[in-house]
């Protein structure tokens, strides 16, 4: 990329019949410039694969969107949890 930051896509290509793809730490630093980005595998044949980088990495981690526990919370996308605690409980830490 070379200094480049702003890019719409990216194409691989591997040898052989399979596809190759970028790695979770790649996919993670494309996504800091775009989660839009299109990733393009293609194999020797010349088969094509086309995806978009939020399918690949569905979870991105971005400084970009910083989001609250309470936001979280108020999503429904976290629920607290009651303490179940009981004295003789055989996990507890405390024996």
């Amino acid at each position: 990329m070379d200094g480049e930051r702003d890019f719409q896509a990216i194409a691989i290509k591997g040898s052989g019949s399979g596809f190759l793809f970028p790695c979770g730490a790649c996919l993670q630093v494309l996504a800091e410039f775009s989660r839009n980005t299109k990733i393009f595998a293609a194999n020797e044949k010349d088969e094509i694969r086309e995806y978009y980088l939020r399918e690949m990495l569905p979870q991105i981690f971005s400084l970009y969107e910083p989001t609250t526990s309470a936001e979280l919370l108020s999503e429904g996308s976290i629920t607290a949890k009651a303490s179940t605690f009981e004295p003789d409980d055989p996990c507890r830490r405390d024996k």
